[in-house]
């Protein structure tokens, strides 16, 4: 029983992160580079993810590869996950398909400042508050 309300939770989860990776077109993509740890056999490992946005402070969905060096049997293995990207931090929750297990990931983002987008105040050329029509001829 328990384990169906889990299952109803990843299915939830799930849903949650393609609608990020979807409504988060406008943002660009960051790469992910951490740990990850796989719940049911306990696996530790090095993962690459692709984040769906790079601005600090907002949810996302990734999709990665992640390496599982001290794993007996399947040593590789690919997600798809939903989290939250902090200040140059990003902590995932998934499912990896080749693991056939639910994981959990941590690493570092590249983040971009938000401000960088935006357009810069004007430089003051002039000195006596008129226009300067040097520029137009």
């Amino acid at each position: 029983m328990k384990a169906m309300y889990f299952n109803r939770g990843i299915k939830g989860m799930m849903a949650a992160a393609l609608l990020t990776a979807a409504t988060t077109a406008g943002a660009g993509p960051a790469a992910m580079f951490g740990i990850s740890y796989t719940i049911q056999s306990g696996d530790v490992g090095l993962t690459a993810k692709v984040i769906s946005d790079n601005r600090k402070n907002r949810v996302v969905g990734a999709a990665g590869l992640s390496y599982y060096p001290w794993s007996p049997v399947k040593t590789f293995g690919i997600d798809v996950s939903g989290g939250y990207l902090f200040d140059g931090v990003a902590v995932t929750a998934g499912w990896d398909f080749l693991k056939s297990d639910y994981h959990v990931a941590a690493g570092y983002v590249n983040v971009s400042d938000e401000k960088s987008g935006s357009t810069p105040p004007p430089s003051d050329t002039g000195s006596g508050g008129g226009t300067d029509l040097a520029g137009i001829f």
